[in-house]
């Protein structure tokens, strides 16, 4: 069974640079296989820095360190490489044409990155689409105007 919180909860945690780098890092050492149960000393033993101590207790920060999904692990790894080259670019080059295409990558990064995450889409009739004949006469009942017939 899922736990919705837990997912709502690793859902709404953004890591920041260095805790990316942490858990790249961490999993780096891995073989990818965890206990089932991972708390703080495990992770430690494991190999984790001691530095993620302070983020440990973060709503969300436990579920998104110990998350085994690798596609994830390896985007992120590539989101943060990718940044930091455009961080170089953009502090070391002196040709225009680089600065401007690399300005506009930051600017297009910053804003997928920035966007709101759009919720599933649910209509207003999806639960009627389901209900057995008695259900919707009396969720008609319920929701029509009295005084018509």
């Amino acid at each position: 069974m899922t736990d919705l919180r837990a997912v709502i909860t690793q859902a709404r945690f953004t890591p920041s640079q260095a805790q990316i780098r942490y858990r790249n890092e961490f999993w780096s050492k891995q073989a990818g296989e965890l206990p089932a149960e991972v708390n703080l000393e495990v992770a430690i033993t494991l190999g984790a820095s001691g530095r993620i101590k302070r983020w440990w207790d973060i709503p969300g920060f436990q579920e998104w360190f110990t998350s085994k999904d690798w596609n994830k692990h390896v985007s992120e790894l590539l989101l943060t490489q990718a940044m930091d080259r455009l961080s170089e670019v953009l502090r070391d080059s002196t040709d225009h044409g680089t600065l401007i295409a690399a300005a506009k990558e930051a600017r297009t990064l910053h804003a997928q990155l920035t966007a709101p995450v759009k919720g599933e889409e649910k209509y207003a009739d999806e639960e009627i689409s389901i209900m057995s004949k008695e259900q919707l006469a009396d969720f008609i009942k319920k929701n029509t105007t009295r005084g018509v017939q």
